[in-house]
């Protein structure tokens, strides 16, 4: 059983050190009662830290979205945990919209900031342009993303179009999005489900409206757009925070 505390303990009333744990444990099926958990080794713990050896918790209930556990305190007063499956993409959406919503642009300030090509040779179609060197169209673009699961794409005067690759009428619009774990590489990924709806290009992934989260940070953030299955056409996009 792995602990991981991502930065801090709750301990004694407050977050304090992490007290990030290790170690093996032992599943008694316990025909007479509750099945139990017992973490071997002095320190050992799930949910509040204590200094038991050997921590031993009777599994109250377990099923795929709850498990609740009741174990013993070192005074002999009880505590029971209820615990939820972690969802790994949780951080990376909160990275995308900021906790309730954010807007993301094209970072115009980097080198090759739209690649084309497949997903074992992104750059193969078309090696990106040199920083500063998106169309003024394009690069004043700006993608916002809500905790609502609500894509916004703001145009500005025009929209940078696959038909001719000449700033056109905008195209501003919304989308909502589906958000989960990648098919393939990524940390994460989302589809645009509304027809029409695109990121930085519009012929990036126009039928699958797949873009899978490469990289993510407060400040960054680099899209592949498309599945890359079959090895099919995939647009590899860097991203910066408004």
């Amino acid at each position: 059983m792995n602990y991981e505390s991502g930065g801090a303990t709750f301990q004694n009333g407050a977050c304090g050190s992490s007290l990030n744990r290790g170690g093996k444990f032992i599943f008694r099926p316990n025909s007479s009662g509750n099945p139990q958990i017992v973490l071997q080794g002095k320190g050992a713990f799930i949910g509040l830290p204590d200094s038991v050896a050997n921590k031993t918790y009777d599994i109250l209930e377990a099923t795929d979205t709850k498990l609740r556990l009741r174990g013993t305190n070192p005074d002999g007063t009880r505590t029971i945990i209820t615990l939820a499956p972690y969802d790994a993409t949780a951080p990376i959406k909160l990275l995308l919209t900021g906790g309730s919503s954010k807007t993301w642009m094209l970072d115009n300030a980097a080198d090759a900031p739209i690649v084309v090509g497949t997903e074992t040779g992104p750059t193969a179609y078309f090696g990106g342009v040199k920083a500063g060197e998106l169309p003024g169209c394009q690069s004043d673009d700006e993608y916002t993303f809500s905790t609502a699961n609500v894509f916004s794409y703001e145009a500005k005067a025009e929209t940078f179009s696959a038909n001719g690759y000449t700033c056109q009428a905008p195209q501003t619009g919304t989308s909502p999005f589906v958000f989960g774990p990648a098919a393939g590489a990524g940390l994460a990924q989302f589809t645009l489900t509304r027809s029409g709806a695109f990121i930085a290009a519009t012929d990036a992934s126009p039928v699958e409206r797949v873009y899978r989260i490469l990289s993510i940070d407060a400040k960054k953030m680099t899209l592949r757009a498309g599945s890359g299955q079959n090895n099919g056409t995939v647009f590899t996009i860097k991203m910066v925070a408004k």
